[in-house]
């Protein structure tokens, strides 16, 4: 996949592959010092992927390593 790196930010990076207009997020290893804020981190790729109006997202979440506090799963 020939993919095209978006802006990206501490935890992750949004690629963009246009032959299959596939949107995808590669997210980070830094994402284990990330707060219960994580739907502003998804905002943007909310954004791209409205903007590329794409069929098909791709999420690697093999480095994702967020846990919710305890407080956040109720």
């Amino acid at each position: 996949m020939a993919t095209t790196q978006l802006p990206d930010d501490r935890f992750l990076r949004i690629l963009w592959d246009e032959k299959t207009k596939i949107i995808s997020i590669d997210w980070k290893d830094s994402t284990s010092a990330m707060t219960v804020k994580i739907k502003q981190e998804l905002t943007p790729f909310a954004a791209r992927v409205e903007e590329k109006r794409t069929p098909a997202i791709l999420v690697d979440v093999t480095r994702f390593r967020h846990r919710p506090d305890p407080e956040f799963m109720p």
